[in-house]
């Protein structure tokens, strides 16, 4: 068994992120893997080594040193370390994303699964897994179907949030892949049969993206795909941080963040833990909404707040992602925010420095596109060369198998 802990405790902003996932030999880094017995981020014969100095009496024990999860350090824990670092454990335990970041056991192999989340569907195709893929929710047949066409003659299991049950067990996948809240553990996995697991995972947050492919790759035995999608992350994590980390806060744009959608009355004011509050932290930028998650606010609490800038984040049903091409609906949401009456003598409004962004790239797999987006728009002298379009033309050709296209942002970002 493996078994993988991430610590969700107060995330001590971009710095402390740099160092979880772009310097994953730091101390403060988090994620945890029984039989990762020297907690060095891999799993291998120097775990072995370090187990049976355990057991010698020459190294103090570890948690993730019980390595089959049994409450004892001992040779049957060396033996499932060899067996991990070889391929051919019977099963893995993961502490999952959900709020009651529950142990979750998966019996390998994991040959068929069943998606929820277009967020894992995304990761899924990353990861190389889209073949083991049997059926998904209906949204990736139909809203999202042009960004997964591999997908689109599976069958269909209801709705993200609420799949049909009958239809689900009927399919027999080994695995479901959901997202980190929803459906909620209690209503959905427990009237599941012992047959099938569910894993819930978030691929929403800037600070647990690597987390969750290490997590995931671990448990499809693509670990060495996990590595190089990380190895991406990580890549561009330190090129921004590299500009970015040592910015006082007198020196970052106060931002207010705004979620469109079709159903949400305006100033739905996006705060803490959240995709896009974390990806405005990570681009030097400081959110001015200090609430947990998504909140109507006053208007008159953002004009007294007099952001600097505005950030729109739209869902796709208003005309913008990977699935539309015309700028039109995305141009009109900046229109109307420009023109209110309210936010007239906004600093953020009398500058022209409101601008829209598909929740596509905010957020979710592909949330460092948003942040190059964001950093060129929070500091364009540091980012001149920044090329978020190219990044994300990169992404979706090499891990997505995706020719570019799509809008997603208004204006239009001149690159030099």
């Amino acid at each position: 068994m493996k078994r993988f802990a991430i610590m969700h405790n107060a995330w001590a902003g971009l710095l402390l992120y740099a160092l979880l996932c772009v310097l994953p030999s730091a101390a403060a880094f988090t994620l945890s893997i029984f039989g990762n017995a020297n907690m060095d981020d891999t799993i291998d014969e120097k775990d072995v080594k370090f187990v049976q100095g355990i057991i010698d009496g020459t190294n103090r024990p570890t948690k993730l040193a019980d390595a089959n999860y049994d409450g004892k350090i001992d040779l049957s824990d060396i033996t499932q370390i060899e067996q991990i670092i070889a391929g051919s454990e019977a099963s893995i335990t993961i502490v999952d994303d959900s709020a009651e970041q529950k142990n979750v056991t998966v019996v390998h192999p994991v040959n068929s699964i069943a998606v929820l989340s277009t967020y894992g569907a995304e990761a899924l195709r990353s990861l190389k897994a889209e073949d083991k893929v049997i059926c998904v929710s209906d949204p990736i047949t139909e809203e999202y179907s042009p960004f997964f066409p591999e997908f689109s003659k599976l069958s269909t299991i209801g709705g993200m949030f609420s799949p049909d049950l009958e239809k689900l067990v009927a399919q027999n996948p080994n695995l479901v892949v959901a997202y980190a809240e929803s459906p909620k553990p209690e209503d959905f996995d427990s009237k599941l049969p012992s047959s099938i697991d569910v894993v819930h995972l978030d691929f929403t947050q800037a600070n647990l993206m690597c987390d969750d492919f290490k997590k995931l790759g671990y448990i499809l035995d693509r670990t060495a795909e996990a590595e190089e999608i990380t190895r991406f992350y990580e890549d561009f994590n330190a090129r921004i941080i590299e500009k970015v980390g040592n910015l006082s806060d007198d020196s970052k744009p106060r931002v207010y963040i705004e979620s469109i959608t079709t159903s949400t009355k305006s100033y739905s004011a996006i705060g803490k833990d959240s995709g896009p509050d974390s990806a405005c932290n990570m681009a030097g930028g400081i959110n001015i909404a200090k609430h947990d998650g998504y909140k109507t606010v006053d208007p008159e609490w953002v004009a007294s707040q007099d952001p600097d800038i505005i950030i729109a984040v739209l869902f796709t049903s208003l005309g913008c992602g990977y699935e539309h091409d015309n700028s039109t609906s995305i141009e009109s949401v900046r229109n109307e925010i420009m023109s209110r009456p309210e936010l007239a003598e906004v600093k953020a409004i009398k500058e022209g420095k409101v601008y829209c962004i598909s929740t596509q790239v905010v957020a979710k797999p592909r949330y460092f596109v948003g942040v190059g987006y964001l950093a060129k728009w929070f500091h364009p002298d540091l980012f001149d060369d920044l090329d978020p379009e190219k990044i994300n033309a990169d992404y979706l050709e090499r891990f997505q198998g995706m020719p570019y296209r799509g809008v997603y942002v208004y204006p239009p970002m001149e690159v030099n």
